[in-house]
């Protein structure tokens, strides 16, 4: 019972192309572990934002590390 996409190519018979198991444990653990990364990486640019560190950023330098941090 699971997707299955049908790829008709032209002049030849049909295929069917299967796709893995997906597994919702495995999935629900990657969304966990991505949303801790990005607010453990917004909780680090509010921290350079202020004098928490060291001396405090240019706010365009702290724009750009919550933009470039994540990735």
């Amino acid at each position: 019972m699971g997707l299955h996409l049908l790829l008709v190519p032209a002049g030849s018979e049909t295929h069917r192309v299967e796709y893995p198991p997906q597994n919702p444990t495995v999935a629900a653990a990657f969304i966990l572990g991505v949303t801790a990364f990005v607010a453990a990486t917004t909780l680090l640019v509010k921290a350079l934002e202020n004098e928490v560190l060291e001396a405090p950023l240019h706010p365009l330098q702290t724009t750009m590390a919550g933009f470039c941090l994540p990735f």
